[in-house]
């Protein structure tokens, strides 16, 4: 059982020095299969992507090597978890103390032993890990357990989009009404008798807080109910209380429309429970059609016009 330092909030436009823990993603440019090979046994002649591996390429085997080296060189970071996939890299990595450098720095080097070791076995170095490092703090309750959990499924992740493609492709410039969206999913659910909306007003959620929860709990349970009976339900889901009737959907195999913040970025997959019930046709994702990688955390201005958002598509598609 491993000892974490306690989380600092960084100062805005510092490079990020202090204590913490980091989920680090690198890809291979372009993404193709250098580091290893993706394996799917089967079952009784079935593949079973719950028992998927990836077998590790001899510069595969070679960049878990230079991992090993990063924390020799830098001692004040230390290596908790990591995955190697086909073409990119996931790892967690604690910073025990203030670094002299920040972790970004820190990785250069790590990427640059990677790419000697593409080229010493006759590879193009400039394919390996070129594009700056995708990094983000854990700094939340319970976000360290997610992304453990995360990084030990990405085989299974790649096992399940690779036996259902169709499942994640994205369907560009889906017209509803007057708005257009990208779309992932199952586009059936468009075709529906029947719509309905999740939106938990902070009204009922202010009664709950003093004591007054029935309100609350009758249009949670209301929602599904109305799910169970054959509605699609459409929402953002950003709420809490919207989350735990997306998350009560998705166990009762009910079929649901989720609206996106943002854009589709290549190589998109579905995150957390989504992913599965995605894969099994029932979930429609929808997201405004350019997708901006420089999207932070949500705004209550961005709610708001969503659960609107969420209401035309219902008028449109059938009965709010």
């Amino acid at each position: 059982m491993h000892s974490f330092a306690p989380w600092h909030w960084q100062q805005r436009f510092t490079p990020w020095k202090n204590p913490g823990i980091y989920h680090v993603t690198l890809a291979v440019t372009p993404r193709e299969p250098i580091l290893g090979t993706l394996q799917i046994p089967t079952m009784n002649g079935t593949p079973n992507p719950e028992e998927a591996i990836v077998v590790r390429s001899g510069l595969g085997r070679a960049v878990v090597e230079c991992m090993a080296l990063l924390e020799h060189f830098h001692p004040e970071m230390h290596l908790i978890k990591y995955c190697v996939m086909p073409d990119h890299l996931h790892f967690i990595v604690q910073v025990l103390k203030p670094m002299d450098i920040s972790i970004k720095m820190a990785l250069r080097g790590f990427q640059t032993g990677c790419r000697k070791e593409a080229r010493r076995l006759g590879l193009d170095g400039a394919a390996i890990f070129s594009e700056p490092p995708y990094i983000r703090p854990l700094s939340r309750h319970g976000q360290l357990r997610i992304m453990f959990r995360y990084v030990e499924d990405n085989p299974r992740r790649l096992a399940v989009k690779q036996l259902f493609p169709g499942s994640f492709r994205t369907t560009r410039d889906i017209i509803i009404g007057e708005d257009h969206f990208d779309a992932v999913g199952n586009l059936l659910l468009l075709n529906a008798s029947q719509y309905g909306i999740v939106h938990v007003h902070h009204e009922l959620v202010d009664m709950a807080e003093v004591g007054n929860d029935g309100p609350l709990r009758a249009y949670m349970n209301g929602c599904i109910l109305a799910a169970r009976k054959g509605t699609i339900l459409i929402s953002p889901f950003v709420s809490r209380y919207e989350k735990a009737v997306l998350a009560e959907l998705v166990k009762e195999n009910l079929p649901v429309i989720c609206l996106k913040e943002n854009g589709f970025p290549p190589y998109y997959k579905p995150s957390g429970l989504i992913f599965d019930a995605c894969a099994q046709g029932r979930v429609l994702l929808l997201a405004p059609q350019t997708y901006d990688k420089g999207v932070g955390r949500i705004r209550r201005a961005q709610c708001v016009a969503m659960n609107e958002e969420a209401v035309r598509i219902a008028q449109t598609l059938g009965t709010e």
